[in-house]
């Protein structure tokens, strides 16, 4: 790698790890849930077949006893007409049901029922923005984010206010501090740096950048690494940037990938 400046060499190493998949991020706990249902559903969707009548009684039992990933479920399904016939009020009733025990996701899915006129609804751009602002304000990173674009951009019948938007921009921020997603730490962290339907700002951006890395995302630790060198966001910090750099070779070594010696790498790549 002696070949390389300090730069191309933690370019080239951004690019292995997308490449092969090795940037670590992982999803919360209920991001995963909420992968595997959606996977689920898409399965039952696609072979086209109804789900057995003592299968959907037991389902339905539990969404009816208050189990929330059953309501989640069967509300799902008849959304989208999964392993059921589809009918959208009654998938609609059941977020609803869901929404009012105070299930954030689902405040959020009855937001965008409402802000596209879905469900056997007419669109209610009100109702909508008060669902997205109460899930936001339950802790849905996802209602957050996209209410936050909404004021940025001036969508969905909403007019373009930054204060609004700063506002939500922060409930994103609660959301995935208080579930400590790694995956919304990126998102963060990306959205901060371009400004593209969030507020830009370079700090913040960094700021997350690094609460991604510290929870051991390779990736993020790479973009430090970069950041640093480069002087992008901040000012230039080669000892912060070569830090960041060794700690991402030794991430990697630790899922067994061979690069050398961190302090190795980083005496290759001086000018």
């Amino acid at each position: 790698m002696k070949n390389y400046g300090k730069k191309n060499v933690i370019r080239l190493l951004v690019g292995f790890l997308y490449l092969f998949g090795l940037t670590g991020a992982n999803a919360c706990e209920q991001c995963l849930r909420d992968a595997a249902l959606i996977e689920e559903i898409r399965a039952s969707q696609g072979s086209g077949q109804f789900l057995p009548e003592k299968e959907l009684k037991v389902l339905t039992d539990k969404a009816t006893s208050g189990d929330m990933m059953s309501l989640r479920c069967l509300a799902a399904r008849y959304s989208i007409g999964a392993g059921v016939e589809k009918n959208e009020d009654k998938g609609r009733e059941l977020f609803e049901k869901m929404a009012e025990m105070g299930d954030p996701s689902a405040m959020r899915i009855l937001a965008s029922i409402y802000s596209r006129g879905g469900g056997g609804l007419p669109v209610d751009v009100q109702k909508g923005v008060d669902w997205y602002m109460k899930a936001a304000e339950s802790g849905d990173f996802r209602a957050a984010r996209t209410l936050c674009r909404m004021y940025v951009k001036g969508t969905g019948g909403v007019s373009i206010d930054q204060k609004k938007a700063n506002d939500c921009a922060l409930l994103a921020e609660k959301a995935a501090m208080g579930k400590e997603c790694t995956k919304d730490f990126l998102t963060l962290a990306t959205l901060y740096e371009s400004g593209v339907g969030f507020p830009k700002n370079a700090e913040k951006s960094v700021v997350f950048y690094k609460a991604a890395a510290e929870k051991g995302i390779i990736g993020a630790m790479l973009k430090l690494s970069m950041i640093f060198y480069e002087g992008a966001l901040v000012d230039a910090d080669p000892v912060e940037g070569k830090m960041w750099m060794s700690k991402a070779i030794m991430a990697l070594q630790a899922e067994g990938v061979s690069l050398g010696a961190p302090h190795q790498h980083t005496a290759d790549c001086r000018h």
